[in-house]
């Protein structure tokens, strides 16, 4: 071996040893930022959790509202969800009153994330190593014939420079794309209120109460997802609609009974027309709420119903007793929740003349295949139902192109997620989307609502 290539030798094998340091103290300090980068975000999104849920939660019912922590919160809280549903199962049950369990959740949901993106990271490297490489290949052959690279300019530089484009480009498109979908469905789609109407014929239905208008207001939800303003806005749209009577169907309240006493003076402006009737959903009922929401409801001057009827009469007044008997009269039957009450249908409507149209208030739509309402049962008969009026299914909150809502809290999939759809007993069901949000606080394709009924007498033939 000649000298200078012994020395090239010495010296290449020379600068891998003194190199080989700086490397493992790089690979270290990216390593720890990596770290840090996955304790700040679930760090983060423990604290708008703790504000939110906790911290926050006096000043809340106070009126002092932050609506803008709990969109944000709701944005940060939203890719750790799988980690919420880990460490929910492996404690054996949601203590989302504790910071612990709030950064164990936070911790696991972010740990793919940071994960993700460094895998990413590591295909762009990747990538551009490999346009590199072979840049250096093209080099060293160009180099065997200086005439031609002289009169020739390498590409090489140019292809690099197109490849990190089109890479770069690529991942912040699909980046921005996902990132501003995910904003939009957090921060803007959630806390816009639409109407939607629909039009009901009912056989028998009194001439007094044709065209009669029903306002019907489901799932609030107050509390650390859904701000005030937005269940204000509701409640201003159904006063301005001047109905006849409003209907309220649960869920008043998220996350126990702190939040009662607001839920009921936020919707104010309905309750106290005197011709209004509620019923409890399903969250309305957890962490011992049930009786503090009914004492709200009932103080701001609402009608509550848990398996009950009401009438409405020929003034368009709500009574609890039957009018006389000839005079023009509409059953209004409020059911406890399906899933955290015991339901009865037949209690409800026991002494409703079989003669008197019903509308049934549901907090869950399921209720309208249960065997009462379907068949009857070897001694009694199906019970007579004209109308259900139903939430609990926020319309599944996501609706996806070609899949439909890939989540619904019901046992007959998407059949009663929103909107009309007929009872196997033959009647329409209409589900409302609702006006907050629960588990995911996000809304895609499925916008926040108050329905507006109109009752019309069913034409003969």
């Amino acid at each position: 071996m000649s000298e200078t290539t012994q020395a090239h030798v010495e010296d290449a094998g020379a600068e891998r040893r003194g190199g080989a340091a700086p490397s493992n103290r790089g690979r270290v300090v990216r390593a720890l930022a990596w770290l840090c980068l996955w304790l700040l975000l679930a760090t983060t999104s423990t604290a708008l959790h703790m504000f939110t849920w906790v911290w926050a939660t006096p000043q809340a019912v106070l009126g002092q509202d932050s609506p803008a922590m709990k969109k944000a919160a709701g944005l940060a809280v939203l890719p750790t969800v799988p980690g919420w549903l880990i460490v929910t199962r492996l404690n054996g049950g949601l203590d989302g009153r504790s910071m612990w369990f709030a950064f164990a959740a936070s911790a696991v949901g972010w740990m793919p994330w940071v994960g993700g993106v460094w895998c990413v990271l590591q295909v762009r490297r990747a990538v551009l190593k490999r346009g590199s490489i072979r840049r250096s290949a093209d080099g060293a052959s160009a180099s065997s014939d200086v005439k031609s690279t002289a009169t020739s300019p390498s590409p090489g530089g140019v292809d690099l420079s197109r490849r990190r484009l089109l890479v770069d480009g690529a991942g912040f498109s699909v980046g921005a794309l996902g990132a501003g979908t995910l904003s939009g469905s957090v921060l803007v789609a959630p806390w816009s209120v639409g109407v939607r109407q629909f039009v009901v014929e009912i056989e028998g239905l009194a001439p007094e109460h044709e065209d009669l208008v029903i306002a019907f207001i489901s799932d609030t939800h107050f509390g650390p997802r859904v701000p005030a303003e937005q269940i204000v806005a509701a409640a201003s749209i159904a006063a301005r609609m001047r109905p006849d009577i409003y209907v309220l169907g649960g869920d008043y309240i998220h996350n126990g009974p702190t939040y009662a006493e607001g839920a009921a003076a936020l919707l104010e402006p309905v309750i106290s027309s005197g011709n209004c009737v509620a019923v409890l959903g399903n969250h309305d009922n957890y962490f011992g709420a049930t009786e503090a929401v009914v004492k709200a409801l009932t103080k701001h001057g609402a009608v509550v119903l848990r398996n009950q009827t009401v009438y409405v009469d020929r003034t368009l007044r709500i009574r609890t007793d039957a009018p006389p008997t000839g005079e023009a009269a509409l059953a209004l039957t409020g059911m406890a929740d399906l899933w955290t009450e015991a339901s009865d249908a037949r209690g409800a409507l026991r002494g409703v003349d079989e003669r008197t149209p019903r509308v049934i208030i549901s907090h869950n739509p399921d209720l309208a295949e249960h065997a009462d309402f379907v068949r009857g049962t070897s001694d009694q008969p199906k019970l007579r139902a004209d109308l259900m009026l139903s939430g609990h299914t926020h319309g599944g909150q996501v609706r996806l192109p070609l899949i439909g809502q890939p989540i619904v809290p019901s046992d007959y999939g998407q059949k009663y997620v929103s909107g009309l759809a007929i009872s196997p007993g033959g009647f329409p069901v209409i589900t409302s989307n609702g006006v907050g949000v629960s588990i995911l606080p996000l809304r895609f394709n499925v916008p926040a609502e108050v329905l507006k009924i109109r009752l019309k007498r069913k034409r003969s033939g």
